[in-house]
């Protein structure tokens, strides 16, 4: 059953990813901004990514998962999400899967180093 609602809860955050990400207004970047590190796009690849982490892990140890499996659940799904939306575009940018990967560490991160000192 834990498993079970993890991944129905990581399901609809990836829909919810898909939609928000896909409007074209929130991807729209001039060629000089796409050169750097942290552009419009990829500031959203990091903040949509922590906030599925977070969500993810909070879930996960709503449904009696250990700390480290919450954590590793939530690493593992968000940045397959990542993964998956990517392989959707065009053209596969690495700088976008690193920047899902430094908002996967910050917001499944931060919510596991809270539940480490705090609980």
């Amino acid at each position: 059953m834990r498993v079970k609602a993890v991944f129905r809860i990581a399901s609809l955050l990836s829909v919810l990813y898909a939609l928000w990400s896909g409007f074209p207004a929130h991807a729209q970047e001039s060629p000089a901004q796409e050169k750097t590190f942290w552009s419009p796009d990829r500031q959203q690849h990091a903040v949509y990514s922590a906030a599925i982490a977070a969500t993810t892990y909070v879930y996960a140890r709503k449904y009696q998962l250990t700390k480290w499996e919450a954590f590793a659940m939530s690493f593992g799904t968000t940045l397959f999400i990542g993964f998956a939306k990517e392989a959707f575009d065009p053209k596969i940018d690495t700088e976008d899967l690193k920047a899902d990967a430094i908002g996967t560490v910050a917001g499944g991160g931060f919510f596991f180093a809270v539940d480490l000192i705090a609980f």
